[in-house]
């Protein structure tokens, strides 16, 4: 693909709720399997396995699953148990909560390369971690 990467080694963050599901819930799990994102905010809902709905008469129904997907690196699927968030916190606190995280980590990087300039960059970030 033509154009600038975003980098492998920037952090990134996913905020998950407990009713992070479908695609969203499996790009949270195969991100935090390549150890890629953090997870903030909730379990997810776990619900993995693709499938429909089979009308059996006009009083019931049911859900027959047809996929189970298995991630290469965990051996495993978030079906019942759901992703599992790095940084625990309700979802209504989880972007606050990772804000506050890459700012930590942007002021540190800072102090670790120094460069003239940032200074007021620094003490605006240190006002909104106070």
């Amino acid at each position: 693909m033509p154009g600038r990467r975003f980098g492998a080694s920037k952090p990134v963050y996913i905020l998950t709720s407990r009713i992070t599901g479908s695609g969203a819930e499996q790009f949270a799990y195969i991100l935090q399997a390549i150890k890629r994102v953090k997870i903030v905010g909730e379990k997810t809902g776990g619900k993995a396995n693709g499938g429909s709905v089979h009308r059996i008469n006009d009083h019931f129904q049911a859900f027959i699953p047809n996929g189970c997907p298995k991630n290469p690196i965990t051996k495993a699927s978030w079906d019942g148990i759901g992703v599992l968030p790095d940084i625990e916190s309700s979802s209504d606190e989880a972007y606050e909560k990772a804000y506050h995280m890459i700012l930590q980590q942007l002021l540190q990087h800072f102090n670790e390369n120094p460069e003239p300039g940032r200074e007021r960059l620094m003490a605006d970030i240190k006002k909104i971690l106070n």
